[in-house]
């Protein structure tokens, strides 16, 4: 997923040892620790999300800016308690993202 999303935002072929192919995957891998969604998830809300960031408000935000505010998002949420958690303890990634959306101005 890492590689989709990096491509996307540069529309360059990925390489496993590129730095921000790596900060992507540790992104995905970090919000899916703490979200119920898996990995290919979160990157499909993320690339949606910045679509819609894109058509509805004019702006340009890459997938890997949308993956680092939501993490900040997420660590603020865990210690506010701002989102209700499901039954296995984690948040739905899609409260995050709709957060995000809404911020971006």
């Amino acid at each position: 997923m890492e590689e989709k999303l990096y491509f996307l935002d540069t529309n360059k072929v990925p390489n496993a040892d590129d730095i921000d192919t790596k900060r992507i995957r540790y992104l995905l891998d970090y919000i899916a620790a703490r979200c119920s969604n898996s990995r290919d998830e979160i990157g499909e809300i993320a690339n949606t999300s910045v679509q819609t960031i894109e058509n509805n408000q004019g702006r340009k935000i890459t997938r890997q800016q949308f993956l680092e505010t939501s993490r900040e998002l997420l660590d603020e949420s865990l210690k506010d308690k701002k989102f209700t958690k499901n039954q296995d303890g984690k948040i739905k990634f899609g409260a995050i993202a709709g957060t995000v959306v809404l911020s971006i101005k």
